[in-house]
Order: structure tokens, then C-alpha cells, then sequence
């Protein structure tokens, strides 16, 4: 339902008498209800929706039983269904259990909902908002291709070791980990991490053919932040890091540049850093440059072939140098040319403006 039809009972009735003129028996594709719908339903009619044709029913996010009936019973397109815990049951013993590649469950608290998960066998695609305090042994999905957590306890409830796709948006209040439960995601390409202050959770995970990590943090405070980077990022003389990402996205993170430049320096397959209001000045880039040593020249990210400063930021008190980054973005530009590990882009906006430095050479 559209925002605009969404705040009154009213305007929603008329809306879709307004459709029901148009046509007397409208067919419908995607139906998505917000959460926030379910808080006006007992002002509406049950019949509401009685002569809408649902048999080309694709997407269904809904809070209300006699739809999600109706979905079961009258669609054979149906690919993708959000639906809270207590609606399970409505779909557990029906055909979805091997046709229905998209699930979302949210509000759930109950033990045996992943259980009752692990038995649709079709799913390639599963987000998950539950919120389980009692332990409880995992379950398997090895179909699941794509897997979103949120706000889900605890940390890991699946064993789904073919993941490509992992998006996590863990709990602000606290829970533990056991440190020797490293969770080994071997097909992972994607790793999208949404943190209000424990970025550090990612150090549970191994992907050793990670494409691209995204994380977004935005509580913690610098030397915290540092803190939990260098604890998924240490210090090692291991042959690789369980996460060396070849993309690497920070969105809103607070860090000091010095610090993100140190721990960062410890990647060896990255080939492109994307910063979204999070570096400021050109102290970043300058950690990034070659450093002459005894034993000759090293060069950090030696992969390293694209960097994105986007600094057009809303917080106080931050001032941008424009002047100072792209000197030393030059700097870095012609040091890591003369290494023979270039830097091909280097692009920068501020201000609404997108400023762009590159080299000659192309990317392989």
C-alpha cells in the first residue's frame, strides 16, 4: 500500500474503490502491507479485498491470515512471502514447502520456528528476524543461497554452508560468541555488515572467496572502532585473512584515518576501497604509500587499484579539506606508479561535485 493511502482506514478503502472502477476485478501481482499496516486493521473490512484475483499473486508481505489462505490457495506464481512467526503454520504443510524461494519471518521468538524452517526445502532466499533467547542447536538449509539477519539471536542459527549472499544487522545490546566457533562460508561472495557498536562480531567469520564486504557502522567511537577492526584484521604471519575482501566499502564509520590506513595495510586481495563519509582529509592516503625498508621496497595493498572518498557528510564539526586530498592523492598516485602497483583511480566528491584522478593505465 503507498505511503499516502497508508494513514487511515479511510483513504485505504478509497484507493482501492478507486481501482475497482477502473477494473471490476483487479488482478493483482505484489501485494507488500507495512508492519505498521496491522495497526489499523481492526477498522477495517475482513472483505476488503474479496473480488481481487490473486491467482497471478507473485509477492506477498502481509500481516493478516485470510490473505496468506488466500495466497496459498489461489496462486501457483507465488515466489516470494513475508509473513510474521505466528503465520508459519498457515503455509507449513502446502505445496511452498518445495516452491517458495523467498521467505522473510520477522517477530519471531518461538524455538521451534527454525526448525520449522529447516523443512521448506525449496528456499534459496531467507531473511530472518528472530530473536531467540534460549539456545538452541542449529539447523541446516544447505539450499540457501542468500541469508538476512536481523536483529536475529543467536548470531548464527543456520548452517548454510553455500551462501553467496550474507546481509547481518546484529542486536545493539550484547551476546557472545564462542571464540572457536569460526563459521566457514566457503562460496560467500557478499558480506553486507550493519553495526550500532559491534563491528567486531565479523571476526567469527572465514570467507576465503569473498568478492565484496560492506560494513556500515555508526555508534562506536574511534579507538573502539580500531579496537574491533584490528581484531578482524590482526596482526599475523598466517598465509591469508579469513575476510580479504576484493571490494571493501565503509559507509559512516567513525575511525581514525591513521589507524583504518595501519589495519587496512594487512589486506593482500583487495583491488578497490570505497569510503562513504567516514575519511576526511588526506592522512588516509597517505598510509597507503610505499615505504622503503632495508630489505627494499614495500607496498601495502599491493592490489590496490581503486579508492573512492565520498566526504560530502552531514556531520558536525567535521571541516573537509579538498586542497590536502587530492595532493595527496597525487602523492600516492605517483609512488605507487614508480612501486610498479598503481593506483589506475581516484575518485572524490564534496560538495555534491565528484572529482576524479586517474592514471594511464587500465585495470586488468
Amino acid at each position: 500500500m503507498p505511503n499516502t493511502a497508508s494513514k487511515s482506514p479511510n483513504k485505504i478503502l478509497s484507493l482501492l474503490k478507486m481501482v475497482e472502477t477502473q477494473c471490476p476485478t483487479p488482478r493483482l501481482r505484489s501485494l507488500n502491507m507495512e508492519r505498521r499496516f496491522h495497526l489499523i486493521l481492526p477498522d477495517l473490512p475482513d472483505e476488503m479485498l474479496n473480488d481481487w484475483d490473486f491467482s497471478q499473486l507473485e509477492s506477498l508481505g502481509t500481516w493478516v491470515p485470510d490473505l496468506v489462505s488466500r495466497a496459498v490457495q489461489e496462486s501457483n506464481q507465488l515466489c516470494s512471502l513475508a509473513i510474521p512467526e505466528d503465520l508459519l503454520d498457515r503455509i507449513q504443510d502446502t505445496r511452498l514447502k518445495t516452491t517458495l524461494p523467498r521467505l522473510e519471518v520477522f517477530d519471531g521468538r518461538k524455538l521451534v520456528t527454525l526448525q520449522a524452517l529447516s523443512t521448506f526445502q525449496g528456499i534459496v532466499n531467507l531473511e530472518l528476524s528472530v530473536n531467540q533467547r534460549e539456545s538452541a542447536p542449529r539447523v541446516k538449509m544447505e539450499q540457501l543461497q542468500a541469508l538476512n539477519l536481523n536483529q536475529t539471536f543467536p548470531l548464527w542459527p543456520i548452517d548454510c554452508p553455500n551462501l553467496v549472499h550474507l546481509r547481518i544487522t546484529p542486536p545493539e545490546w550484547l551476546y557472545s560468541h564462542s571464540r572457536g566457533d569460526i563459521i566457514v562460508l566457503p562460496s560467500l561472495k557478499m558480506l553486507e555488515y550493519f553495526s550500532r557498536g559491534r563491528v567486531s562480531l565479523l571476526r567469527f567469520f572465514d570467507a576465503p572467496n569473498l568478492e565484496t564486504l560492506r560494513i556500515e557502522e555508526s555508534l562506536l567511537k574511534k579507538q573502539a572502532t580500531y579496537k574491533a577492526l584490528a581484531e578482524i584484521w590482526p596482526v599475523t604471519n598466517a598465509t591469508r585473512n579469513p575476510l580479504d575482501p576484493r571490494i571493501l566499502t565503509f559507509s559512516h564509520t567513525t575511525v581514525g584515518e591513521r589507524s583504518l590506513a595501519r589495519v587496512l595495510c594487512r589486506l593482500t586481495r583487495c583491488r578497490e576501497i570505497h569510503l562513504i563519509d567516514t575519511v576526511f582529509s588526506g592522512t588516509f592516503l597517505d598510509g597507503l604509500q610505499p615505504i622503503n625498508k632495508k630489505t627494499g621496497m614495500v607496498v601495502p595493498l599491493p592490489m590496490l587499484r581503486v579508492v573512492t572518498m565520498d566526504c560530502d557528510t552531514q556531520r558536525k564539526g567535521v571541516c573537509v579539506n579538498e586542497g590536502q586530498i587530492l595532493d595527496a592523492a597525487s602523492r600516492l598516485r605517483a609512488m605507487r606508479q614508480a612501486a610498479g602497483s598503481p593506483l589506475v583511480q581516484f575518485r572524490f566528491a564534496y560538495g555534491g561535485l565528484w572529482k576524479r584522478l586517474a592514471s594511464n593505465c587500465s585495470l586488468p
